[in-house]
């Protein structure tokens, strides 16, 4: 009876297995805790959603998208702090024209409905009265 080289088979060592979960905690940390790069001739990014009014005039400056898939795509404005504001009142030309380019836009912001207990809160969003393109 042939007996099998069982060292083949052993399981590796618990430092072995611990490096590659060690190594990913290591990597979220490290990427949690990273401010995102800002340009050098970035625009001034927007005030944080905390900082702005309930409501009143806002004008903001970002990229226009479209988030979401056809046909209920929605048009929102990121800005380069990366608040997403969602657009209102923006016509289909609008969006075509001015679609993954950097706009300036100027609206009513929209009262911000608080979050309940657990959940997500509410998107900004902004009842557009004008919109330019930004070189």
């Amino acid at each position: 009876m042939k007996t099998m080289n069982t060292t083949a088979f052993q399981r590796p060592s618990g430092r072995r297995r611990a490096l590659p979960w060690l190594a990913a905690c290591g990597l979220s940390v490290l990427s949690a805790c990273s401010a995102p790069a800002v340009p050098a001739g970035a625009a001034t990014p927007a005030p944080p959603a905390a900082a702005l009014p309930a409501t009143g005039a806002v004008t903001l400056q970002g990229v226009l998208l479209l988030r979401g898939n056809a046909p209920h795509a929605e048009p929102v404005l990121q800005t380069a702090s990366g608040e997403i504001w969602r657009l209102d009142g923006i016509s289909e030309a609008q969006i075509d024209q001015w679609q993954r380019q950097t706009v300036e836009v100027q609206g009513e912001a929209a009262p911000r409905m608080p979050a309940g207990a657990g959940a997500m809160p509410h998107p900004l969003r902004l009842r557009v009265q004008a919109i330019r393109g930004m070189p």
